[in-house]
């Protein structure tokens, strides 16, 4: 499969990096964006960042080195990474060939609306506590503090 077609310009503050929106509030979307990214062989997502919303990210293509905040990760095809709000955190190619990585976020224009309420986040009765868990899924596997757990 080839995404190529769908790549933007290379991103501010990143290294080989391109990506495109996929689906958004332009789409209907009220809730969330989803985005596709590549990242060429030695190449990384913006530096080192943070900012208040989380995201999840599935690897499609690849391998990656997944720095979260003092931590990292190696990930694959099909590994799942959780971005926690305020986290710092960036993605960088790992091998020699190109990362391709599909990234959900939540509504940025949604979060705007809901800060002035006074609301920073959602919470889904049964679901707050995947966060607090859920760091990265290793084909199968989750890397929580302490080891991983099938």
């Amino acid at each position: 499969m080839s995404w190529n077609f769908l790549l933007n310009p290379e991103l501010p503050s990143s290294k080989g990096a391109s990506g495109k929106i996929m689906i958004s509030p332009q789409d209907g979307a009220a809730n969330f964006v989803f985005r596709y990214f590549r990242i060429e062989p030695g190449g990384h997502s913006n530096a080192q960042h943070l900012h208040p919303m989380d995201h999840g990210v599935s690897d499609t293509y690849g391998r990656a080195i997944v720095h979260l905040g003092k931590e990292q990760y190696e990930v694959g095809t099909h590994d799942i990474v959780y971005i926690s709000p305020m986290e710092e955190h960036t993605l960088e190619a790992a091998g020699e060939e190109p990362l391709g990585f599909l990234c959900v976020i939540p509504n940025k224009e949604l979060l705007k609306k809901l800060e002035k309420l006074g609301l920073t986040r959602i919470r889904v009765e049964g679901l707050f506590l995947l966060p607090l868990i859920h760091r990265v899924h290793l084909a199968g596997q989750v890397a929580l503090p302490g080891g991983f757990f099938s």
